[in-house]
């Protein structure tokens, strides 16, 4: 999809499963509630071996649809299979180790580079629906508190 005349914002977690899929749709719902003219995107700084589509885990995909979100289809990608990072204006990491592995990329001048969730930013769940709920709780506030501060 191209968004001309929107920001572009990159959304990067480990694998790009859970964290950065799910922030990227609370943060794309809340924009997008605004009024912002912005698309958001995820990515991983690795994939796990195997096929990238629908890894989202089961709990999560349960969980989510307490929230009305669906992410049947999601493929997961490769930060370094994106065709061109100069694209986007903001990379918003899931936690400090990844915030760092994106600094050390070649960006654009002038890419802002942040936490979700400063200063630890948002763990990884457990494997159990408390854990997940929790989570997806977290990056639903974080999305909703970011959001109006995107474009500014």
């Amino acid at each position: 999809m191209r968004a001309e005349g929107k920001i572009k914002v990159l959304v990067v977690s480990s694998n790009d499963t859970f964290r950065g899929p799910v922030f990227s749709m609370f943060l794309q719902t809340a924009v997008d509630n605004a009024g912002l003219k912005v698309e958001v995107q995820s990515a991983g700084m690795q994939l796990l071996p195997g096929d990238p589509q629908d890894r989202i885990p089961t709990l999560a995909v349960q969980c989510l649809s307490r929230h009305g979100l669906a992410v049947k289809g999601h493929i997961s990608r490769w930060i370094g299979n994106l065709p061109d990072l100069d694209q986007f204006k903001i990379i918003l990491c899931c936690n400090q180790r990844i915030k760092e592995s994106v600094e050390g990329l070649r960006l654009k001048t002038g890419t802002r580079v942040k936490l979700i969730c400063e200063p630890e930013g948002i763990a990884q769940p457990e494997n159990n629906p408390p854990s997940y709920r929790e989570r997806i709780e977290q990056l639903n506030q974080a999305a909703n508190s970011m959001a109006g501060n995107l474009v500014t």
